[in-house]
């Protein structure tokens, strides 16, 4: 009988779920998913619900993937208040040989650096891709994360970062006006995820109602997904300016902290975005008036640099899930991780 890996990608609002043969490629599952977190507050109810909605199929492999740093095979997940190890997943299904734990942005960066395929990406600025040179990854979704790529000796290395945790620089009048409004407010200085992405979201649409005193037709602050009520808001921006703004400016932060990635990263190989937003802000990140946000007022040697580098948006909606299978695949072909084994 088959062996079963269970492939698992934990969001803000939702689990992404991937039930493959131990040996199969994982864009070819057996059964893919996705179902709402909602009230879910721990790991043995994310796997119990997703083992549910499967049909409880007997698992022998479980591969996770979350937001927040990842070390020993322990994470503190980052807006939750649970936290996790590969040792409580071992314990959650009766019968596993195998588990795997990782970083969101580090399974994105598996298929990105791997297997992705034509379709699941698309161009959005063309250069000059240097083959060996690195390569740049900015997820944003409830977060932001960021990562470099580099390959060495045939093989590619993947360095992650904190990168959304680092203070937010603002790059014209707009933003300035944006980082003293959340001085005023909050009496800090936001960080790069405090003002872009879903968790920045509320944040920026404040500013634009209260300082600059855009007001929408919808009612938004009590909505669930608060990203999806406010791309939809913003589709229409003659009733709803305060929206349609906000997704403006979250798509220019967007492409600013792509050039500057790129920068720190000497990402000449191409930059990757990733994440619910990118992929949902096609038409804005696409957009020629907002377009030079990448490259910035960069000058000298900098400006040809950045103009070569090409960026790429990845739509798979299930790229982490897919790279966390994949990486736990080969984790346990080549380490045999077995659960109880020291």
């Amino acid at each position: 009988m088959d062996e079963l890996l269970l492939g698992v990608d934990v969001g803000h609002l939702h689990i992404r779920f991937l039930l493959i043969d131990r040996f199969g490629s994982p864009y070819q599952p057996k059964a893919a998913i996705r179902i709402p977190l909602g009230n879910l507050g721990s790991w043995q109810e994310v796997i119990d619900a997703g083992l549910e909605q499967l049909g409880k199929p007997a698992i022998q492999w479980l591969a996770v993937s979350m937001t927040g740093p990842v070390q020993n095979g322990k994470v503190t997940c980052s807006g939750f208040s649970w936290t996790c190890d590969e040792d409580l997943l071992a314990k959650s299904v009766p019968g596993l040989k195998g588990v795997h734990l990782t970083n969101d942005l580090l399974a994105t960066a598996e298929i990105i650096c791997t297997t992705i395929k034509r379709h699941q990406v698309v161009n959005i600025r063309n250069g000059e891709r240097d083959k060996k040179g690195l390569v740049a990854v900015l997820g944003v979704s409830t977060g932001v994360g960021m990562a470099s790529l580099q390959k060495i000796d045939g093989s590619w290395t993947v360095q992650p970062s904190e990168g959304g945790h680092a203070l937010f620089a603002p790059s014209s009048n707009l933003q300035l006006d944006i980082l003293r409004w959340h001085l005023d407010t909050y009496g800090a200085p936001p960080t790069v995820e405090e003002v872009m992405g879903g968790r920045g979201l509320p944040t920026l649409y404040a500013f634009f109602a209260q300082h600059a005193g855009l007001q929408d037709a919808v009612r938004l602050t009590e909505a669930p997904d608060f990203g999806s009520a406010i791309l939809a808001a913003a589709a229409d921006p003659a009733k709803n300016p305060c929206s349609a703004a906000t997704v403006i400016e979250m798509a220019r932060m967007i492409l600013v902290e792509a050039g500057n990635l790129a920068l720190r990263t000497m990402a000449t190989r191409g930059v990757f975005l990733c994440g619910t937003f990118p992929a949902r802000l096609l038409p804005h990140l696409t957009d020629p008036r907002l377009a030079p946000a990448f490259v910035g007022p960069s000058s000298g040697v900098v400006r040809p640099l950045l103009e070569r580098i090409p960026v790429l948006v990845v739509r798979e909606d299930y790229a982490a899930a897919i790279g966390v299978t994949q990486m736990a695949q080969h984790r346990f072909n080549d380490e045999f991780a077995l659960v109880g084994q020291p």
